[in-house]
């Protein structure tokens, strides 16, 4: 399967059993909102009772983000703390939500905990 069928037909993830942990990186900074908020809703769904989903996307503070755009033509969707929190679906729980960044502040984790 690909990210495609599972927005299509979400009643596919009932063949998987739930899972502790759905980690992406690298998937959801090529996503536009309304398909990254699709997502996060089926990833969690997925989740087990205490299960965490852990979303990276490449912040709005990419100090490469010219070199990658016009040195390389590689276009991303950038986000900032603010834009990610809005794009979490209605029926989760905010106080459920953190984000973190490494060091250098150019890759942000969303972390998504789904309480039992």
């Amino acid at each position: 399967y690909n990210v495609r069928d599972f927005l299509k037909d979400p009643l596919l993830l009932n063949q998987f059993p739930p899972q502790d942990l759905l980690y992406s990186a690298g998937l959801f900074d090529y996503l536009p909102d309304q398909v990254f908020t699709q997502l996060i809703e089926i990833c969690f769904n997925l989740l087990a009772p205490n299960g965490a989903l852990i979303i990276g996307n490449f912040s709005t503070y990419n100090s490469c983000r010219f070199y990658m755009e016009y040195g390389l033509d590689w276009y991303l969707n950038y986000r900032d703390e603010v834009m990610l929190k809005r794009l979490i679906p209605k029926g989760i729980d905010p106080k459920d939500i953190s984000i973190e960044s490494e060091p250098a502040g150019v890759n942000l984790f969303l972390n998504i905990t789904k309480k039992s």
